[in-house]
């Protein structure tokens, strides 16, 4: 009987997941629950990312601290001087998560410190085998601007991707004429 009542539920959820659910309507019981349920996917690595930048790289040896479960470490930007906006140096910089194969994302979400930030969150094809090396590489699913420390993007149906891309477009000040971006943790979410 526990079998029969978890076939239906899958059924059920299967069935609003596709919004395919109509009254009395058959409900096809296909799949596992891992069909189903969302969880949090796991990151293989983070490698910081500066494609306008003279070095191209923007404080590397602190990417891995988004991943480690430590939530008083993170990634920072460098300090930008005079405007929010990398003092007018450059469009942006950011993180690549690299989830190790194509997965399903459906959520990305963030705790930053400061405010506020515009940020934007870019994914590469899924046919794309290597990481990303500039923005026309990927397309943008997200955008926010003026966001706070707690950070949810709830990305589109189908997004998959193997490479997620956290973009940083504006900085918050961190004291006079000084920019700063930082983030304490991401996590990804999907299937």
């Amino acid at each position: 009987q526990r079998r029969q009542q978890v076939g239906v539920l899958r059924g059920v959820v299967d069935a609003v997941e596709h919004h395919v659910l109509e009254r009395d309507a058959p409900v096809e019981l296909r799949g596992g629950l891992d069909h189903v349920v969302e969880r949090v996917l796991h990151v293989d690595r983070v490698v910081d990312f500066d494609p306008h930048g003279e070095d191209q790289v923007e404080n590397p040896d602190q990417a891995k601290n988004l991943v480690d479960d430590d939530p008083d470490s993170g990634w920072q930007t460098a300090v930008y001087f005079n405007r929010v906006d990398f003092g007018g140096l450059k469009d942006g910089v950011g993180v690549i998560l690299d989830l190790g194969l194509v997965r399903e994302v459906n959520e990305v979400r963030l705790q930053l410190v400061g405010a506020p930030t515009d940020l934007s969150i870019f994914v590469a094809r899924p046919t794309r085998s290597s990481l990303p090396t500039n923005l026309s590489q990927m397309r943008e699913v997200a955008s926010l601007n003026g966001a706070g420390t707690d950070v949810v993007f709830g990305l589109g149906p189908n997004t998959r991707t193997r490479y997620v891309t956290v973009w940083l477009r504006s900085l918050p000040e961190i004291s006079a004429d000084q920019f700063r971006g930082e983030i304490r943790t991401v996590t990804v979410s999907g299937r």
